[in-house]
């Protein structure tokens, strides 16, 4: 049966939608072409060159498409939180462990090293607010870690980890499910910001 011509209400919702389910099922970005995306889509080989210029500009547009969803969540998460900045910067944490957990395709996709770099205009203005509290949060007193750099890669790179065990199924054969994701985030990330301030004296 030949391919259907091009005719679609949005072709670009349908072929986001198409290339999400093909990830999905290959477990990746890899062993699925445009045109199978298309033909997923039920549109003609050529139809999705007017909206996208290659694949590699497919999934630019879904790692796009997460990070908006995802700085909304980083607003309704901060919203929630306390304003001093080391709870601000859990807030980015929490949010990104629950945005994993629920939307999988699009943060493997949005980790892409190739998508990365297309995405770091759009991702440097959330990097200069994370650069600026964490300063701020090592500025306070009590704080034994002066050092800003590594306590953005340690806060980083935990929830990077508490997001790919979500996304790559290890918290799933554990029994644990994304209605879990914020309240796990939460204790771990608090884990990690305890260590961030000297233990009191035990007489004190």
């Amino acid at each position: 049966m030949p391919d259907k011509p091009y005719h679609h209400g949005d072709l670009r919702r349908a072929l986001l939608d198409a290339a999400m389910a093909l990830i999905e099922e290959n477990g990746g970005p890899h062993g699925w072409s445009l045109r199978e995306a298309a033909r997923r889509a039920g549109v003609s080989p050529g139809a999705p060159y007017r909206h996208f210029e290659d694949k590699q500009a497919l999934l630019v547009a879904l790692g796009l498409e997460g990070l908006e969803r995802l700085n909304a969540l980083c607003a309704e998460e901060a919203a929630a939180r306390e304003p001093d900045p080391l709870s601000q910067f859990r807030a980015m944490g929490i949010a990104t462990v629950r945005f994993a957990a629920h939307n999988p395709v699009h943060y493997r996709v949005m980790n892409l090293p190739e998508v990365l770099m297309a995405l770091q205009p759009h991702l440097q203005p959330t990097q200069d607010r994370v650069d600026q509290m964490v300063g701020e949060a090592v500025a306070q007193p009590g704080v034994r870690l002066d050092d800003a750099a590594l306590l953005s890669l340690a806060g980083q790179a935990m929830v990077y980890g508490i997001a790919r065990m979500f996304v790559d199924g290890h918290f799933a054969a554990m029994g644990v499910g994304p209605d879990q994701a914020e309240p796990l985030a939460s204790r771990l990330t608090e884990i990690l910001g305890t260590g961030f301030f000297a233990t009191p004296p035990k007489d004190a």
